[in-house]
């Protein structure tokens, strides 16, 4: 039996090593930021570059915000 594999896990394994262990990290870090009480909003503010350059990596982008930030939704037009 085989088991289902997200979209976000084969964005994943898609990736080099040194661009998983960026992603880790950037994920880690708007961990804490959200610990820390800031919002999706703000925390996206604060990765930008990081969202950005992952973003990059992938002909989906939308699917890095989902990873990064745990949603769905598009990003608010600032």
């Amino acid at each position: 039996m085989t088991g289902y594999v997200g979209p976000e896990t084969m964005f994943m394994l898609s990736l080099k090593p040194l661009q998983r262990d960026f992603v880790t990290d950037t994920v880690e870090e708007a961990l804490k930021l959200r610990s820390e009480g800031l919002t999706n909003e703000d925390i996206s503010y604060r990765l930008a570059h990081a969202i950005l350059t992952i973003e990059r990596w992938t002909s989906t982008p939308r699917i890095v915000r989902r990873i990064i930030l745990g949603t769905y939704e598009a990003p608010s037009a600032a």
